[in-house]
């Protein structure tokens, strides 16, 4: 049960980060509501969540090496 909660709740975490991701470009890109998105549209929609995620993935990265640096035993002094 305890693992069933604890996935539920990773997934509304996930869930919420797409939604503002969502949101933060489609306020960013779309320019007018019509009956279909324009080209500019899907393209800046497009390039908007490939940089988010990858921000997204270079400061994980940096956080994990960070962490492993900090965990990381020191040098025996001589």
């Amino acid at each position: 049960e305890l693992d069933f909660l604890q996935r539920t709740e990773s997934s509304g975490r996930e869930f919420q980060a797409s939604m503002k991701l969502a949101d933060l470009c489609w306020d960013k890109c779309v320019t007018k509501l019509d009956n279909k998105l324009s080209s500019s549209d899907v393209t800046c929609l497009h390039s908007c969540t490939e940089r988010y995620l990858d921000t997204t993935r270079f400061i994980l990265s940096r956080f994990v090496q960070r962490q492993r640096e900090l965990d990381a035993p020191e040098p025996a002094k001589k």
